[in-house]
């Protein structure tokens, strides 16, 4: 599947070319933290050039030297993922962990459209699998269609591919409707990370002959160009303390959706949202109250929303376990010194009674008879009273 590779290139060149010269480019890359990685699968490659132009094919290379396929490889939600992680898949996930990522896209080909997840179902069906922020990955998904020379206008008599005897309608497809799989790059990076990720398919043909790279450039880099702008689109902003330092960890997502995504060690947060929409946001973090706020999508730019936090007064679970602890043990033990207390100051007081005929002042202990040392002592299992 080797235009993804080639498209990356070619989008690297005009980043870097453009820079300076397009105010659209200069923008992007002075506002964005651009990671590119043009093959996650050299072995394949090294198997498919081989035939370089022949589509007849479509499964060459499509497995990694080990002969599995990477794409299928990831941990998934549903337990999809297939064999032992591969070194590439280890790569790429310790990548995707390491860094605040807010927007990716993977490519592949076989076909024309642009895909977002779910990609896997719980029973493996082939059924439209959408995520708690299914609005947003459409919109995402929608974006890059629009923005391509001909992704969005196939129809039933205008199949991207022929050959495929398939299409979808406005050129997007969700990733388990069209077929359900397992493991896939773009669920593990929703489920795993902050990042949304979609998956562009770009071509019919895996390996096309070098010749159509130049339209098939056309075609995409527009696209490519517009879609990286949206990591600069939606909320961003940092979660503060009531002393102004940065909350790691704390969890901002959309009012009744299951999803969050995760503050970074500086308190940074972002979170693409949909133009036009009004969304309310909430922020968690374990020892402070929950903090919410409204955003209003309405507006072409990226709205920043820093958010204090304050700190929760309420006694967490885990002191209130530790207290019920100290109680129940502190009180029995209490009980039974105070039981001790009370039969010694009883047997004593009985002592000076029956001993009244001594000179009890001036005897020592040991003159004492035993039962009478074990009343004084409290330890006569006799009832002084």
């Amino acid at each position: 599947e080797v235009v993804g590779r080639e498209m990356m290139i070619h989008f690297i060149n005009m980043l870097t070319c453009g820079y300076g010269k397009d105010l659209a480019i200069t923008t992007l890359v002075n506002n964005t933290d651009i990671h590119i990685v043009p093959t996650l699968n050299p072995d394949g490659y090294e198997v498919a050039k081989r035939d370089q132009g022949d589509c007849s094919n479509p499964g060459n290379g499509r497995n990694n030297g080990r002969d599995v396929d990477l794409n299928r490889n990831f941990p998934d939600q549903f337990g999809g993922s297939v064999g032992a992680i591969q070194p590439e898949t280890q790569a790429m996930m310790d990548w995707i962990n390491s860094n605040p990522f807010v927007l990716s896209a993977n490519i592949h080909g076989g076909s024309v459209v642009a895909s977002y997840p779910y990609d896997n179902t719980a029973d493996g069906r082939s059924v439209y699998s959408a995520t708690p922020d299914d609005d947003v990955f459409v919109y995402l998904a929608t974006t890059y269609a629009n923005a391509h020379a001909n992704m969005a206008k196939q129809s039933q008599d205008n199949p991207p591919c022929p050959a495929a005897l398939e299409f979808f309608p406005n050129g997007v497809t969700n990733g388990a409707k069209w077929s359900a799989v397992g493991g896939s790059l773009q669920d593990y990076n929703y489920m795993k990370s902050s990042c949304f990720e979609i998956t562009l398919e770009l071509s019919c043909c895996k390996f096309p002959a070098a010749s159509a790279l130049k339209g098939l450039w056309e075609d995409n880099k527009q696209a490519l160009l517009g879609y990286a702008r949206l990591a600069n689109t939606g909320v961003w902003g940092v979660v503060y303390d009531a002393k102004g330092f940065p909350v790691p960890g704390a969890s901002v997502n959309i009012v009744g959706r299951t999803h969050s995504v995760t503050t970074t060690s500086k308190g940074e947060y972002w979170y693409i949202l949909v133009p036009g929409k009004s969304y309310d946001m909430v922020v968690n973090k374990a020892g402070f109250l929950p903090t919410s706020f409204t955003v209003d999508e309405n507006r072409p730019y990226r709205l920043r929303m820093d958010v204090k936090l304050a700190a929760s007064s309420r006694v967490n679970a885990g002191m209130i376990a530790v207290i019920i602890v100290l109680v129940l043990v502190a009180v029995p033990v209490a009980v039974v010194l105070g039981v001790k207390w009370y039969r010694q100051r009883q047997a004593k007081a009985v002592l000076y009674r029956v001993l009244d005929d001594k000179d009890f002042e001036q005897m020592s202990f040991s003159q004492l008879s035993k039962r009478e040392q074990e009343m004084f002592m409290g330890d006569s299992e006799e009832d002084p009273i």
